[in-house]
């Protein structure tokens, strides 16, 4: 479900100070599909970057070079038929009443659950039970449900309001406030959740020489809780994509990628299933490095089959880049009734080398729009040359006549021209659905603020935060019953549902009743009205001192019924200047230096 220029430590002390710095995050253009590349290249990480225990894993899968290749030309023809499609019975579907989904935390809810909930609270407090010692000098109160709703709601609410550093969000500068944040937390409190979030109990983690270790334990029982819903609650459309996203942290772990073709570069590597068209992610497996100490062989193969597990054998399409692709691996889908499409590199085994290799005449021949076919039993491999030659292998449905027209600015006796060429129907349908993943990454990113600190499975956690808001988005989309919010709509209504009105600040006597949280006046969710009070207060529009007996009902704000209720619920800057009234006015404009007692101040040439 997005450049990170450099990560600093989380700092805490015994106060809980901790500084966090936020950053804004590059948008994911989506891929040149022909030359998907997203996985190509794979290195260690170097001196300079890690430590000898903190590289990342080498190229897995086999980079044979023309020598190493044996090619059986025999099995691959010339003539080119159209294979019988499999059944597919599956309907693209939410499997769950959305009739009871009545407001976007609902469609959230559905993959964070109460069991998430749980998890989050319990192991929370009781991280923080195990971590506080007697000399501990900050006070500690058990998080709540409601309390942790809050915290991820201003969370969510960081992407929206972008701001320098944390501790902007709680500032009282004019230029800077945000009413919002203080209203509903304090400072301390968010950063003291921070410190202790959670997801599992360190003293029952196995030993690392333990045949149970697990690299994820840390975040495990989340990933088990979440990834499960997303496949639970919907069923998706036939086409998926399966693509690499690389969650961006520079910190310490022994399975950190470097990635030199990726945003960010550094980062954790999860092997991410998506439907095609929406982007919503159905599965993501975390790759972990190396196993046993030794570097995994055919990691591409491995890594499709299991992210690809919940939906074999019920003949869907898959589509993947030339990371993944090989007649074996489309084989052994083939067999599990999984038809699938992707750019092949030319150095794979047993490829037909003749339409493949870049040297070989056949392909050197080809002018633009042209294209080679082969095929052996429902395998096809077409080269089309378009600003270069690429190759592609299909399983689906295809023959030579599937083609569509494509226009290509070529350049004609020195000036540049419009003409229209013949494009292989396979390759257009990968231009379609390939796709899947990077629509996922971008809607991950857009609002997305990554923390910056040496605590991976944060990172993980936040990540899947995303994911789950561009999930429930695109549900919310696709239901009949709702309208269709855009993505910032959906994520504000989010943030203020998940609040509910409720102030979690201590030093305010702590209870969880309705505040007045200044973003309500434009809900028009409610129905905002006027009521009169017995005592007469400020009014909270005029500039002048003026009092009134009349506040909002809904807001608990005072305010005259004319025209301060209507600026208040309708402007960003509602104060009103009356002209009428010459009285003293409760908003003291600038007047200089204060003057000074004792004796005048005189002007000096």
């Amino acid at each position: 479900m997005a450049a990170l220029e450099g990560d600093a430590e989380l700092h805490f002390d015994d106060q809980n100070n901790v500084e966090i710095q936020f950053i804004d995050e590059e948008d994911l253009p989506l891929a040149n599909f022909i030359e998907h590349r997203a996985s190509d290249e794979e290195f260690y990480s170097g001196a300079s970057e890690s430590s000898s225990d903190d590289s990342s894993e080498e190229l897995e899968e086999e980079d044979h070079t023309d020598n190493e290749v044996e090619l059986d030309e025999e099995d691959w023809s010339r003539e080119i038929g159209r294979r019988v499609d499999i059944e597919f019975s599956e309907e693209p579907e939410i499997n769950v009443t959305t009739r009871n989904l009545k407001s976007c935390l609902d469609f959230l809810e559905l993959f964070f659950t109460q069991e998430v909930w749980q998890l989050l609270v319990s192991q929370t407090n009781l991280y923080a039970e195990q971590k506080r010692g007697p000399t501990e000098s900050s006070v500690w109160y058990p998080v709540t449900e409601s309390e942790m709703k809050a915290w991820i709601s201003l969370y969510l609410n960081m992407g929206l309001v972008t701001k320098p550093n944390l501790s902007s969000y709680w500032s009282t500068d004019p230029v800077l406030s945000s009413p919002f944040f203080p209203s509903v937390m304090s400072r301390t409190r968010f950063l003291q959740i921070l410190r202790y979030l959670h997801f599992a109990d360190n003293t029952l983690a196995p030993p690392r020489d333990s045949a149970d270790y697990n690299k994820l334990y840390k975040i495990q029982p989340f990933l088990d809780l979440v990834i499960a819903r997303f496949q639970e609650v919907y069923t998706p459309e036939r086409q998926l994509a399966i693509d690499e996203t690389l969650i961006k942290f520079k910190g310490k772990v022994h399975f950190r990628q470097f990635i030199p073709i990726k945003p960010g570069r550094f980062g954790i590597k999860a092997f991410t299933l998506a439907e095609s068209t929406s982007g919503y992610v159905l599965n993501s497996k975390i790759y972990t490095g190396k196993e046993n100490n030794e570097v995994q062989k055919d990691l591409g193969r491995k890594a499709v089959m299991s992210v690809l597990q919940p939906y074999l054998d019920k003949g869907f399409y898959a589509f993947m880049d030339n990371y993944y692709t090989s007649v074996a691996l489309f084989e052994e889908l083939e067999e599990r009734k999984t038809l699938a499409c992707g750019t092949v590199r030319a150095n794979r085994v047993a490829l037909p080398r003749e339409i493949c290799g870049v040297k070989e005449k056949a392909v050197k021949d080809l002018k633009r729009g042209e294209c080679l076919y082969r095929q052996k039993g429902n395998l096809t491999c077409v080269t089309w040359r378009d600003r270069k030659p690429v190759s592609v292998l299909a399983t689906l449905p295809t023959s030579t006549m599937d083609s569509s027209p494509v226009q290509r600015s070529v350049k004609v006796n020195g000036k540049w021209e419009k003409k229209q060429f013949s494009r292989p129907g396979v390759i257009d349908l990968y231009n379609t659905y390939m796709g899947g993943v990077d629509v996922s990454d971008q809607r991950t990113v857009a609002y997305a603020r990554l923390m910056k600190g040496s605590v991976w499975y944060y990172k993980v956690f936040f990540y899947l935060i995303e994911v789950c808001v561009s999930n429930a988005h695109i549900l919310h989309t696709k239901s009949q019953n709702h309208s269709s919010l855009r993505a910032l709509q959906f994520r504000k209504e989010l943030v203020s549902t998940l609040v509910q009105g409720k102030c979690f600040r201590r030093d305010t006597g702590f209870v969880e009743t309705p505040v007045a949280i200044p973003d309500i006046r434009f809900n028009r969710d409610h129905f905002h009205y006027l009521v009169s009070n017995e005592t007469r207060l400020t009014c909270k529009v005029h500039i002048q001192k003026v009092k009134t007996i009349y506040s909002c009902a809904i807001c608990g704000v005072r305010m005259c019924p004319e025209p301060c209720f209507q600026r208040y619920h309708t402007l960003r800057d509602f104060y009103y200047d009356d002209e009428s009234r010459n009285g003293p006015r409760r908003l003291k404009e600038g007047r200089g230096r204060p003057y000074q007692r004792g004796r005048r101040r005189s002007l000096r040439n």
